[in-house]
């Protein structure tokens, strides 16, 4: 895995608040048509921005290339530490608690439907 050029990274463009900051980027969204708002967000501030909602910050990714870049499971590898290691004897190799290349097992409730006649012994 190689790592990313820090030089030539920019920051996420943040859309200004308005009101002092208090509602973040609310007044900025048009609750009746929400997917316009964020249209008109791309138009101005690129495929990738900042969002306010009441001080918790949002990232979007508003073009196919961007969000298949950050989903790319093969440039990312997923780190078992702290609690997730603790939970490793009781969880054994579930979803987050796998390390990377050991298969997930599934836990029971997945691996039988509900009306299954298993007894479970």
């Amino acid at each position: 895995m190689t790592q990313p050029d820090y030089e030539e990274t920019l920051p996420i463009p943040q859309i200004p608040k308005q009101y002092l900051g208090l509602l973040g980027n609310l007044p900025d969204i048009d609750p009746s048509f929400t997917a316009k708002s964020f249209w008109r967000f791309q138009e101005l501030y690129g495929d990738i921005y900042e969002v306010d909602l009441i001080n918790r910050k949002v990232v979007v990714l508003s073009n196919y290339e961007l969000i298949s870049d950050v989903l790319d499971d093969n440039r990312y590898e997923k780190v078992i530490a702290g609690a997730l290691e603790h939970l490793r004897p009781f969880v054994k190799d579930a979803l987050f608690t796998a390390y990377p290349g050991e298969p997930v097992s599934l836990p029971y409730f997945f691996e039988y439907p509900a009306d299954s006649t298993r007894t479970g012994t």
